[in-house]
């Protein structure tokens, strides 16, 4: 009589298969997460990127907006959005800087610059930050991440 089912070979067979499968998915899809939570926190800086734009628009020109005692700007101070520990802005071009509760390839907090371009008509926003390496694929997590790095 014959007996039908898989043997214990044949069922070891699939596991391992299954455990190659999912330790060759787990760095991808570790990336991926992580590439979502930068997402996160720099949509989280939208409102106050359109802050400092709204101050320059008012003020006519960026150095009246770098300085924190500006009644237009909101207050960087905590609590903060998700995945952001700090958020700073910077010198007399109002660059909005913020560090990440997100590690870079080499551990360390990511930090993340924004800076406020101004054209005729429009402000654009550079974006520079630390884990910036033009010989990895992706560059950076971050999306549209430019050359200029931050140590």
């Amino acid at each position: 009589m014959r007996q039908s089912g898989f043997s214990l070979l044949e069922l070891l067979v699939v596991v391992a298969i299954i455990a190659t499968l999912s330790a060759a998915a787990m760095p991808l899809y570790s990336g991926y997460s992580q590439r979502a939570k930068v997402t996160s926190a720099i949509a989280s800086l939208r409102q106050i990127q359109l802050d400092i734009a709204l101050c320059i628009q008012q003020q006519g020109s960026v150095a009246a907006c770098a300085n924190n005692d500006n009644s237009v700007l909101p207050v960087l101070n905590p609590p903060y959005p998700e995945h952001i520990s700090d958020l700073q802005l910077l010198s007399q071009q109002a660059i909005l800087q913020a560090t990440l509760t997100i590690s870079d390839r080499e551990q360390r907090q990511l930090r993340v610059q924004l800076i406020p371009q101004l054209s005729r008509y429009s402000i654009d926003w550079q974006i520079r930050c630390s884990d910036f390496d033009a010989q990895q694929q992706p560059p950076s997590l971050v999306e549209n991440c430019h050359a200029t790095t931050l140590r």
